[in-house]
Formats: C-alpha cells, sequence, structure tokens
C-alpha cells in the first residue's frame, strides 16, 4: 500500500479517540486537520468520477462530519473543520477534471478509506482497555509480530521529508497523543502501544522498501 493510504488510514483508526481525547488541544486540532484535509481531498476526487456510487462517497463523509463534531469544542471550530473539509473536497474534485489524478487512483483510495473506517478488531486496539477484548484474545491465540509480553509495536511508512512532510508529521502527531493518552491508562492489557516511523518521502518507489525494514528490523 502506498504511503498516502498507509498514512491516510492510520489517521482515520486514530478518529475515534479523537473524539474522547484529553490531549492537548494543540495535538488533537492539528491532527484533525489532517484528517480532514486528506479526507475531503479524497471524496472530493472520488465523486468526479462516474463509476464511484454516491451512497459510499456519503458513507464516508458522514462519518468525518460526525468526528469533527464529536471532536470540536464549539460550534464555531466545528463549522472551521467544515469548511476545510469543503474546500478539500472541492480541490479534489478539481484534480480529477484537471488530470492531476485519475478514477482509478480514486476509487482505490476510497476503499482503502473504507477498510479503514470499517468496525473490525483493529479498531479496538485504538479504544480504552476495557473495550480491547478482542484484539487481546487474538493476541493470546498465538505470536504476533511486533507483540511482546509488554510492548505492541506499530509502524508507519509515511512523508516525513520532502513536499508533504506536514502530513507525515500530522500523523505521527495524531497517532503518538493516541497511543499515549492509552499507555496512561495502562494500554492494552498492559502492554505499551509505540509507533515506529519510516519515511517514504511519498514516493510510491520508497514504499516497499520502508515497509520491509519495519517488518524485517523495526
Amino acid at each position: 500500500m502506498r504511503s498516502r493510504s498507509i498514512a491516510l488510514t492510520c489517521a482515520f483508526l486514530l478518529a475515534g479517540s479523537l473524539s474522547a481525547a484529553s490531549a492537548p488541544r494543540d495535538d488533537k486540532g492539528s491532527a484533525l486537520r489532517g484528517l480532514v484535509s486528506r479526507v475531503g481531498h479524497l471524496l472530493g476526487a472520488a465523486s468526479a468520477c462516474p463509476n464511484v456510487s454516491r451512497p459510499r462517497i456519503k458513507s464516508i463523509s458522514d462519518k468525518i462530519t460526525d468526528v469533527i463534531k464529536a471532536s470540536s469544542v464549539g460550534d464555531d471550530e466545528s463549522k472551521g473543520f467544515l469548511d476545510l473539509f469543503n474546500a478539500n473536497y472541492v480541490e479534489g474534485s478539481r484534480a480529477v477534471n484537471t488530470k492531476q489524478t485519475d478514477c482509478a487512483t480514486a476509487d482505490r483510495e476510497l476503499a482503502d478509506l473504507e477498510s479503514a473506517s470499517a468496525p473490525g478488531p483493529q479498531m479496538n486496539v485504538m479504544a480504552p482497555a476495557s473495550q480491547s477484548a478482542a484484539f487481546a484474545t487474538q493476541v493470546a491465540l498465538g505470536p504476533v509480530h511486533g507483540v511482546t509480553d509488554n510492548e505492541i509495536r506499530f509502524g508507519i511508512s509515511a512523508p516525513f521529508s520532502g513536499p508533504a512532510k506536514d502530513l507525515g508529521h500530522q500523523m505521527r502527531v495524531g497517532i503518538e497523543t493516541a497511543f499515549r493518552m492509552a499507555n496512561d491508562t495502562g494500554g492494552v492489557n498492559g502492554r505499551v502501544l509505540k509507533l515506529v516511523t519510516a519515511d517514504d518521502g511519498y514516493e510510491p518507489a520508497r514504499t516497499a522498501d520502508t515497509m520491509k525494514q519495519l517488518y524485517d528490523q523495526d
């Protein structure tokens, strides 16, 4: 999976935790801005493609709207995030219409986002420990790569250098904020959550190497 899809997946996994977080407001705001901008652009691109069904777009749009409302402090902040979402939605649509991106890419990235936002065991990792029974059960059944008796390591390949480095920074801040909150309450069944990053510079050709590094070494 390319770096932008991985970063987006991690961001959407974070969304449920942001709504109830007690993390510093600037950390939460930065993570939410990155999420809102990227999802808005992606949905806008998908909306310009006649082969992408409208219900798929509306489903994700409704979810991000709920995240914005739950995570915002007051109507003014909520409106600001919604305006940011709408502006990026327009830019995404324009990117397809001006051939900066294609419908095959938009459809594939929408499918990645649908998979990331669907309920499942991966969402439980981001929930409080009391809600993580499904994940804990899975770990108990046998060895899981990156999981030890006292630590769960997650890898992300994303742009931490180059023109898209701000996106990578926002993703890292958001995920580490959520992990810190989980760790402050005991982690997941006593296991500390840890994020390991690899820089792919937003270049798909580098992603395979960074993913191999994360899996084999880190």
